[in-house]
């Protein structure tokens, strides 16, 4: 009797075991590995833009120690990474829908960022995109001064942080609770040097991130 139990629950966790990674291939299945390449002496990633689905694995493909890498601006509720300086592969999961930036540590200065806009599956709704809506800024580029349009589907409390492509704060200003609709903001840009930053609005729990230019 204590044989049959034994060979029961053995057989019962090697079911178990298979069933696991039956789930686990079924998850994956139709995510896409998308490969970034850099390095052979341009400061370039390529491709530069891209557009992937929750689910799908970013894989970047480079010397890290030449090209150190960097997130700067994520979206909030994602798995942040980097400095990443050794090896020749990272590989990324995407499991949070949003605009994605990084950079190279060492290079950021000669231009060498890239974006990759990360889709919600289909069938499955965003929360954020429905909550918060984030308009191009304009002009842009700006000399001293832009607008950025945003809207809100609920009252919220209302936040615009600049950073740089680094990710150092530039600028954080709270505009206090503002009402359900249609919304302008004005950024000044002081003595800041011109350059691209992203401009990031936080409104209750939804976060959305653009990017600008200023060149006086």
């Amino acid at each position: 009797m204590k044989m049959k139990l034994g060979t029961m629950f053995s057989t019962a966790l090697k079911i178990s075991a298979c069933m696991l990674l039956l789930l686990t291939f079924a998850s994956r299945v139709g995510a896409t590995i998308h490969i970034i390449t850099f390095g052979g002496g341009a400061f370039t990633y390529v491709p530069a833009t891209l557009t992937v689905t929750v689910g799908d694995t970013i894989e970047w493909s480079g010397s890290f120690s030449f090209h150190p890498l960097q997130d700067s601006i994520i979206p909030g509720g994602a798995e942040a990474w980097g400095p990443i300086i050794d090896g020749n592969t990272f590989m990324y999961e995407v499991k949070t829908p949003g605009v994605y930036w990084y950079h190279c540590n060492a290079h950021f200065a000669s231009g060498m960022h890239g974006t990759f806009t990360a889709e919600p599956k289909a069938g499955v709704r965003s929360d954020i995109s429905n909550l918060l809506g984030v308009e191009q800024n304009y002009p842009n580029p700006f000399g001293s001064a832009t607008r950025i349009p945003y809207s809100l589907q609920n009252a919220s409390q209302v936040v615009l942080r600049v950073t740089d492509l680094c990710g150092k704060v530039i600028s954080l200003s709270s505009f206090g609770y503002q009402e359900a609709g249609n919304h302008e903001l004005n950024f000044e840009a002081g003595s800041i040097p011109n350059g691209t930053y992203f401009y990031q609005i936080t409104a209750g729990d939804a976060v959305l991130t653009r990017e600008m230019v200023l060149a006086r």
